[in-house]
C-alpha cells in the first residue's frame, strides 16, 4: 500500500463507517460532517492527507507520510 491507497482507505473509514460505530474512547463517526483530500480542499501542499470537518465546525488535518 502507498500513501494514496492509505488516504483512500482512511477516507472511506471516516466517511462510511457503520452508524453503530461508537465508543467512549473512539471518534463518534456521526460527528464527522465532511472528509476531503488536501487536494480537493485546495491546500497548497505536496503531502497527501485529509481535512476532516466535524458537525460543530471543528477541522482536523491528517497528513499521511509513508515512512517505510
Amino acid at each position: 500500500m502507498n500513501e494514496r491507497g492509505f488516504e483512500h482507505a482512511l477516507m472511506a473509514t471516516l466517511s462510511e463507517a457503520p452508524d453503530d460505530y461508537k465508543s467512549d474512547e473512539a471518534l463518534d463517526i456521526e460527528q464527522v460532517r465532511r472528509v476531503q483530500t488536501f487536494e480537493d480542499a485546495g491546500m497548497l501542499t505536496r503531502d497527501r492527507g485529509l481535512v476532516v470537518t466535524m458537525t460543530d465546525g471543528t477541522e482536523f488535518q491528517i497528513t499521511i507520510v509513508q515512512s517505510k
